[in-house]
């Protein structure tokens, strides 16, 4: 979270429970589709990714064959 002057503050953990919670929802919801996740929260890819790492949201690795 940012306060008003840029610096950087940690979000209280309820709060970073709940977004994680939603945007786990919204990936979930587009199959994992990042690409579309993003386009249906109105982000881009890029941001969707960053809030991802914040939240430290666990992607699937790809299958190998």
């Amino acid at each position: 979270m940012a306060m008003a002057n840029g610096t950087d503050t940690e979000a209280p953990e309820s709060v970073r429970d709940d977004a994680s919670s939603l945007l786990l929802t919204a990936i979930e919801r587009n199959r994992w589709n990042l690409t579309h996740t993003a386009e249906q929260l109105g982000i881009s890819r890029n941001t969707l990714y960053r809030k991802i790492k914040l939240l430290g949201i666990r992607l699937p690795q790809p299958r190998r064959p």
